[in-house]
């Protein structure tokens, strides 16, 4: 058996030198970038980003615009009961949401983070919205009866206005943490040799995390995640956040010498 093997692998080579050739590209790019990173001060990190989140909301402001998309009657503001107020079924709808029920033993959220409902002048009622909702959970299955109640609860809550309401998800919604427990393991192991068992915390992660996008579209892929405990003040994402810089670098130790270990 051990002879098969070794000829197999003599032709075709092992699933390490296959890993291997697919992530070498990869870590030379990272290896070429790291020195400018590297230079960078905390103010400059922060342009950095700030840079790179509004790149990414331009390119999905289309997908975000169309969450909720609400649709009423016109008319003027002395005579409301000829219209259908997208500002009333946006509140009533608000409070849907608000009000929504899944299981508290896992970990789910759901906001309303925006809305728009201007009109032509300050005595029309509005018959055109959009609505925003930031959507969470612990898993996909969570978040699949979540979904489903909250297309309920704002179609139900816009009727009581007799305004309609279109609910898309064109754009997706963050998925669920979904971690392969032996790669957790060897990221575990591998943080412990580089800085040391003692820098070894907790598991941390899980919930709603927009890079399991890549595990929804290929399940195949294993999955982990890395804490690097950056001490974020006064916290994270607040638009006066500062980190340490030396813990990126400390990440990019551990992720280098994961990837040696995977890949042998």
């Amino acid at each position: 058996m051990d002879i098969v093997a070794s000829i197999i692998k003599a032709l075709f080579g092992s699933k390490a030198d296959k890993d291997r050739k697919q992530i070498e590209p990869y870590l030379e790019k990272i290896k070429a970038v790291y020195p400018s990173i590297e230079k960078l001060s905390n103010d400059e990190l922060r342009a950095h980003s700030e840079a790179l989140k509004k790149q990414i909301a331009d390119f999905i402001a289309a997908d975000e615009a169309r969450i909720v998309e609400l649709k009423g009657k016109v008319a003027h503001g002395s005579r409301p009961h000829l219209g259908a107020s997208v500002v009333e079924a946006a509140v009533l709808a608000t409070n849907a949401v608000n009000s929504l029920w899944v299981n508290p033993n896992k970990a789910w959220s759901a906001k309303v983070t925006s809305i728009g409902c201007a009109s032509t002048a300050t005595n029309i009622i509005p018959d055109k919205g959009k609505m925003i909702l930031d959507i969470r959970a612990q898993d996909n299955e969570t978040m699949t009866e979540l979904l489903e109640k909250l297309k309920t609860a704002i179609t139900n809550a816009c009727a009581c206005v007799n305004v309609t309401c279109e609910i898309t998800f064109p754009g997706g919604v963050i998925p669920a943490a979904v971690y392969d427990e032996d790669l957790v393991d060897q990221v575990r192991k591998t943080i412990g040799e580089v800085l040391g068992e003692e820098k070894v915390a907790k598991d941390c992660g899980g919930g709603g995390e927009d890079f399991h996008y890549f595990k929804q579209k290929k399940p195949e892929l294993h999955a982990a995640y890395i804490g690097v405990g950056t001490g974020v003040t006064p916290g994270l994402h607040d638009p006066r956040m500062t980190m340490n810089p030396e813990s990126l670098r400390n990440g990019v130790k551990v992720l280098e010498k994961l990837i040696l270990n995977v890949v042998g």
